[in-house]
């Protein structure tokens, strides 16, 4: 039996493939930037099929737990997901505004040779933990001129 890619991206982390769990991560893989759960279960409901906000809830905790998506704490709270959970993950949070944004790729890129490639390796093994990836914020203030 062929599988999609989604079905096999699942299958491959021990999810069981339902076609709301295949909905959700298609609409977060497609989306830019960091919908909260409440954007994603209008995004999936528009594009596929209703779903409740609890299955939205739920499966984000399923990717968050497998490594599929992270989760990513706002000054207000709001919950946001990204399904680039790979490598240096470098974010710009400008002070007073509720909004975080990816840096450029070029300039994450810049973030990978800070570190000594075993040292995540290390610190994982000491603290008897894997450790999946690293997240990087940037705090920002406007300059007055640009606000």
């Amino acid at each position: 039996m062929a599988y999609s890619s989604t079905e096999k991206i699942l299958r491959d982390q021990g999810i069981r493939c339902t076609r709301p769990r295949i909905a959700i991560y298609e609409c977060l893989a497609s989306i830019e930037g960091h919908p909260t759960a409440e954007d994603l279960h209008s995004i999936v409901c528009d594009r596929y099929e209703h779903v409740s906000l609890a299955t939205i809830y739920n499966t984000l905790t399923v990717f968050e737990e497998t490594g599929l998506c992270r989760k990513i704490s706002s000054s207000a709270g709001s919950r946001f997901c990204s399904a680039d959970s790979q490598g240096i993950h470098v974010h710009l949070r400008i002070a007073g505004q509720d909004e975080l944004v990816d840096l450029p790729l070029e300039y994450s890129k810049l973030f990978e040779g800070l570190l000594d490639e075993g040292l995540l390796e290390q610190l994982g093994r000491s603290l008897g933990m894997d450790i999946n990836g690293l997240q990087v914020e940037l705090l920002a203030h406007q300059h007055d001129d640009q606000a």
